[in-house]
């Protein structure tokens, strides 16, 4: 390998002409972007000819005439397969480079618009961009931070950038020590890197050398390789710590894997407050206490995870002024730093909803602890206390009118975001969203689902079901409506008609005394929830629980009625309030 890689896209200059040289980009700093707290701007000072840039926020509107309007555009390039690669540099002395590769994006001025194949700018994804005139022009972009990356191509070279301080200047011999795919620790070797420089070429870096917010460089990975920084952070929603109308804790992961520990900050990057709060776990035995979020410092030991859980409480937000149009949408933006050198920065989203709001689906389970005894002769006595409880799941479900319905099943269909960076020519690569987006009880909606969706991936299901609820149906109709309200100190009543030939009857099971007789009998439940406040509940789940009692009256499975009673409890888990919706 040549300390040197002259002309890595040698069809470029032939394509467009020019005898200029390829130089880099300044990177300005990532700042918060004022009208909407949760986005920032990421900047680019780019100067004429060619630069190489690393795009880490996502713009509301991707359309490539719209990210780039207002520059002195001549055309911008991107890899086009799902990790960030080339053959060429794999093998420099190729005769040729694999254009066929890369999308492309000519201004709609420019006579070889009619080629252009880049359909959408998307993050975490290095850009070639060439600028025409002869001044250096600044580039902003406004959206919301990505922290998701691409996967590493293994045994050659990947076009990538790295989230680095900017104030906090890091070597790349320190930011790869501790991936064994890019640092040799026996020779104390870097793999080659190169970074595009100001006289137009492709130069190896050396280890030492400072690296660059917003910079794509090539970088040589060797094998397989998860690597991400020195430490990396992960949210169990996705790029957002998103709180939305069912969510009120998110779990975000910090990930060392430096052979030291580290002392990694939290901070809030904008000035109006989220409510958000930081769980701490107590002592086996006591009650989790929280605190304000704050500027937050969490010390995680070499080579491992720590798991903060953060809750929001939303009886405490008041209307929001980050978006006029949306009070009840509030925003925030955290940057989460190491302290030498390495940067992330996630948005914070929370959605207020009115307290009574109980819109949706809710999954719980009565326990069963009284039971009313049946004496061999004469009437029923006082009810009895049970030596185990026995579970009965639960699924209701409110619409937006407020009508409470008892479910059998539920399938909860997950959709694709699309925001994954892996592809930018429109095939984008299918990322679910953490959300159900539609709740389906009618067989016949799931069976008009488009299999190429299913085995894509772009739709995914999961199946709930309440087996000690069942009960007869209508043409259309699956699922029951009951009678009352609910929320705390409300009520809700239904009756279940266990027809004789309802598969569920008991009477119809095979090791039933009377099986084989034809005689079946109908049962009816008449069912009763009455609800209240929680025993416990999670920091900034109290309205997203709900607790209360259980009661039940069966006729016709005895001559006489049974009668039974427990403890409720029901969690929200969608705010969907339609079912089967198209």
């Amino acid at each position: 390998m040549t300390n040197r890689l002259t002309n890595p896209c040698p069809w470029l200059n032939r394509a467009a002409g020019f005898a200029t040289a390829l130089v880099a980009c300044t990177i300005a700093l990532l700042v918060p972007a004022t009208s909407l707290a949760q986005t920032q701007t990421q900047s680019f000072e780019l100067q004429p000819g060619w630069n190489a840039i690393w795009l880490e926020v996502e713009a509301p509107d991707r359309d490539p005439a719209q990210v780039f309007a207002g520059l002195p555009l001549v055309s911008a390039w991107t890899w086009s397969d799902r990790v960030s690669a080339t053959d060429f540099i794999q093998n420099p002395a190729s005769a040729g480079w694999n254009r066929a590769q890369w999308l492309s994006y000519f201004p709609e001025d420019s006579p070889e618009s009619v080629v252009s194949n880049l359909r959408a700018v998307l993050p975490q994804r290095a850009y070639l961009i060439r600028i025409g005139g002869s001044n250096t022009v600044t580039w902003s972009v406004t959206g919301r931070p990505i922290i998701r990356t691409p996967e590493w191509a293994p045994d050659r070279y990947n076009l990538r950038g790295f989230p680095v301080d900017p104030a906090l200047p890091i070597s790349f011999r320190t930011f790869f020590r501790a991936s064994t795919a890019h640092y040799d620790t026996a020779s104390q070797q870097l793999e080659p890197i190169y970074r595009l420089s100001p006289d137009g070429s492709w130069n190896l870096v050396p280890p030492d050398a400072v690296m660059r917010r917003g910079e794509a460089c090539w970088v040589y990975t060797r094998g397989p390789s998860d690597f991400i920084a020195p430490f990396h952070i992960e949210s169990d929603t996705g790029d957002t710590l998103d709180f939305d109308a069912t969510q009120r804790r998110v779990a975000l992961t910090l990930h060392n894997r430096h052979a030291l520990s580290k002392e990694v900050r939290i901070l809030h990057q904008v000035a109006e407050p989220t409510h958000l709060v930081l769980v701490q776990s107590a002592l086996s035995g006591s009650t989790n206490t929280t605190k304000p979020l704050g500027t937050h410092h969490q010390t995680v030991v070499a080579s491992s995870s720590h798991q903060l859980v953060i809750a929001l409480d939303r009886s405490k937000l008041s209307p929001s002024t980050s978006d006029p149009a949306r009070p009840d949408l509030h925003t925030s933006l955290l940057a989460i730093s190491d302290g030498e050198g390495t940067l992330f920065q996630i948005g914070a989203r929370a959605l207020a909803s009115p307290v009574a709001d109980t819109t949706g689906l809710w999954l719980g389970t009565a326990n069963i602890t009284q039971v009313v005894p049946v004496p061999e002769s004469g009437d029923q006595t006082g009810s009895g206390t049970v030596p185990l409880a026995f579970p009965l799941r639960l699924l209701l479900h409110v619409n937006s009118s407020g009508q409470v319905t008892l479910l059998r099943d539920v399938t909860l269909l997950y959709t694709s975001d699309n925001t994954s960076p892996a592809t930018t020519d429109g095939s984008l690569v299918s990322t679910l969203s953490p959300r159900p987006s539609r709740l389906i009880t009618d067989p016949s909606v799931l069976a008009a689902l488009s299999p190429s969706d299913l085995r894509s991936g772009r739709i995914a299901g999961r199946r709930l079901t309440a087996p000690h609820f069942d009960f007869a149906t209508a043409p259309g109709q699956f699922q029951l409506p009951l009678i009352g309200t609910l929320a705390i100190s409300n009520q809700v009543t239904g009756t279940l008609n266990v027809t004789p030939d309802l598969p569920s009857n008991p009477f119809l099971h095979r090791y039933h005394p009377d099986h084989g007789t034809n005689r079946s009998y109908a049962i009816t439940r008449q069912i009763t929830l009455a609800f209240g406040a929680p025993d416990t509940a999670p920091p900034g789940d109290g309205d997203q629980i709900l607790g209360g009692t259980y009661s039940e009256t069966l006729t016709g499975l005895h001559k006489n009625p049974l009668s039974t009673s427990g403890s409720l409890t029901l969690r929200r888990i969608s705010d969907v309030g339609t079912l089967n919706a198209p």
